[in-house]
């Protein structure tokens, strides 16, 4: 399917909960219960490529994303997730960032976090300024982008 090997099979998606609390994100994950144990295990674990900063997995505790950072959440069907940390500026190509989870940009200034389609094309609302986080199906996104540039 292009260039980022992805798991469509049913069952595979994952919600994912965001605290409102300032720069803190909370991994909490609910699989369809009509899911087998080989589907909710089948996807590997998620990446990017250039790697992030740093990568943090939480069995459902929680994660800072420090100040200056820009983060990403992506739960995993076996119970919580991992939060990627983004520092530099760029663009990373994600590999099995699958159901819906929480991102939040905790940039400084007005430098922005963007997200692409797997045709580089920056998707509908795919731009989040600093200080601000939501929710994010990560389904139809297969590029984040660091900015400078503000939304």
């Amino acid at each position: 399917m292009g260039l980022r090997p992805r798991s469509r099979k049913a069952g595979t998606g994952a919600v994912v909960g965001l605290l409102a609390a300032a720069a803190t994100m909370t991994m909490a994950v609910a699989t369809p219960a009509n899911a087998s144990s080989a589907t909710r295990l089948a996807a590997p674990p998620p990446s990017t490529s250039p790697a992030p900063e740093r990568v943090v997995f939480t069995p459902g505790g929680t994660v800072d994303c420090p100040s200056g950072r820009a983060c990403a959440g992506v739960p995993v069907a076996s119970g919580g997730g991992y939060v990627f940390q983004f520092y530099k500026y760029g663009r990373y190509r994600l590999n099995y960032f699958l159901g819906t989870g929480p991102v939040y940009n905790n940039q400084t200034d007005r430098a922005a976090m963007r997200f692409y389609d797997r045709n580089g094309v920056q998707v509908k609302n795919g731009c989040l300024p600093p200080k601000v986080h939501r929710q994010i199906n990560w389904d139809p996104i297969w590029y984040i982008g660091l900015t400078q540039t503000p939304c």
